[in-house]
């Protein structure tokens, strides 16, 4: 995750909290003058009743930063991946295009996913329905892979793009991403402990061809040589000669009140930065 740039929340809020101070006594002492004037017809006077004006509209400026700021001035700014998911979410909601994110991860992932769900279904030696009950409260919402089991875990099944991505998992340990879900999945079934289940199946021949052909784009060598690369990529996501049991890993997640404590806040704070966006406001950054 990258770290925000620029001044915190914080100072955002004291900031305008300071020139919301200073306008409004900018715009007192004017008024207090405007007050004691007896002709209101001199140039004088609508000179200053102009500046008074000014000096309110820059206050209720600095007021409504104010306002959108106090709620989140005290938690840590959101860094920039998260702004920029978020704008684009803003732009799916606001304008209805959606921007093209297919990933060749996320098309295995969904083309295997039954695939995922029947081999672990064999190896906990225990046939379970696919869960297509889907919960929500007012911060997150969520479908697990299988039913809670004995009321105590959850499962959610991951796969692997390939061998090495695979096997990295037990080097760099769960994401974060999934840990979070996997957070959010124990809040709304009510449980303590939750395991996501990383899976290496053999990946699909209509992704490996289209890797075959991004690999012919920048090729250079032999007709031989690119046949050979072909081979090396269809031993790369074919795992026949692994046992099930060697391409299968869980991660235990266990229940932290805590951490699911900060997913309003953190959630909240997302929404005000959305709400904070208008477009054709000028920026400083």
């Amino acid at each position: 995750m990258t770290e925000p740039r620029g001044k915190s929340n914080l100072e955002k809020y004291k900031e305008a909290q300071d020139k919301f101070n200073s306008w409004k006594e900018k715009f007192e002492k004017v008024k207090l003058e405007l007050d004691t004037f007896k002709n209101k017809e001199t140039k004088t006077y609508q000179n200053k009743a102009q500046t008074m004006g000014n000096y309110e509209d820059k206050m209720w400026l600095a007021h409504e930063t104010m306002t959108t700021l106090e709620y989140i001035k005290d938690a840590k700014p959101l860094s920039d991946t998260c702004k920029k998911y978020l704008m684009n979410l803003f732009v799916q909601a606001k304008y209805g295009r959606v921007k093209d994110i297919k990933l060749k991860y996320w098309d295995k992932g969904n083309m295997l996913e039954e695939d995922a769900f029947t081999i672990y279904s064999r190896l906990i030696k225990e046939y379970v329905e696919k869960n297509t009950v889907t919960k929500s409260n007012p911060y997150v919402v969520g479908t697990i892979d299988f039913p809670a089991r004995d009321k105590v875990i959850i499962h959610d099944t991951k796969v692997s793009w390939d061998i090495y991505t695979f096997w990295s998992s037990l080097a760099n340990g769960l994401e974060d991403d999934y840990y979070w879900q996997a957070q959010g999945y124990m809040w709304l079934w009510e449980l303590d402990e939750a395991k996501v289940i990383k899976m290496l199946l053999d990946t699909p021949d209509k992704l490996i061809e289209a890797e075959k052909k991004s690999l012919l784009r920048d090729f250079i060598g032999s007709e031989f040589q690119y046949q050979e690369a072909c081979a090396e990529l269809d031993k790369l996501h074919k795992y026949d000669d692994i046992p099930v049991e060697e391409r299968i890993i869980e991660f235990k997640v266990e229940r932290s009140d805590e951490d699911i404590a900060r997913i309003p806040e953190r959630v909240e704070m997302c929404r005000a930065w959305l709400n904070s966006i208008k477009p054709g406001t000028y920026f400083t950054i």
